[in-house]
C-alpha cells in the first residue's frame, strides 16, 4: 500500500500559491487559447512583478497580449512565448531592455507548464551588470 502524502491536494494548491506569491522573482503565466499570437492571454502574475517591472501587471490578467501590451506584439518575444506554450520550443531566454527606462534590463526565462501555458520569469539584472562593469 502506498502511503498518502501528508498534504492533501487542497493544502498543496494553497502552499504552492503562497510560495509563488512570496518568492522574490517576478512571474507571469500566458495561455495560448489559439495557435496564433492573438490568442495569448495573461492568466497569472505574482505580486513581485510590480517590484521588478515598476508597474503592477495584475490589472492586465485576463487580457490578450495584443490588447494589454500592443508595443511588444511586433517583437520576437510573443512568438517565443507562444511556441513554448504550445511546446514547439523547450524554453527560451533573452535579455530585454525596457524602452524609456535604461535602469531596467530584464533577464527573461520562458518555460512550458503544460495545458498550453508558458511561465515567464524575469529579474532585473541592471544593477548586477552595473556593479560588474565597475570592477
Amino acid at each position: 500500500m502506498v502511503a498518502d502524502s501528508w498534504f492533501d491536494q487542497r493544502t498543496d494548491a494553497w502552499l504552492y500559491q503562497r510560495v509563488v506569491e512570496q518568492m522574490p522573482l517576478a512571474v507571469a503565466v500566458w495561455q495560448a487559447e489559439t495557435d496564433d499570437l492573438h490568442g495569448l492571454r495573461l492568466v497569472y502574475v505574482n505580486p513581485y512583478n510590480a517590484t521588478t517591472v515598476g508597474v503592477d501587471l495584475s490589472p492586465f490578467v485576463g487580457r490578450h497580449l495584443a490588447d494589454a501590451f500592443p508595443s511588444i506584439v511586433s517583437t520576437p518575444l510573443p512568438g517565443h512565448i507562444l511556441a513554448v506554450a504550445l511546446e514547439r520550443e523547450p524554453g527560451y531566454q533573452e535579455i530585454h531592455e525596457t524602452a524609456g527606462a535604461p535602469e531596467t534590463r530584464l533577464q527573461l526565462d520562458v518555460r512550458p507548464l503544460g495545458r498550453r501555458c508558458a511561465l515567464v520569469s524575469y529579474i532585473n539584472i541592471a544593477e548586477q551588470q552595473a556593479a560588474a562593469s565597475c570592477q
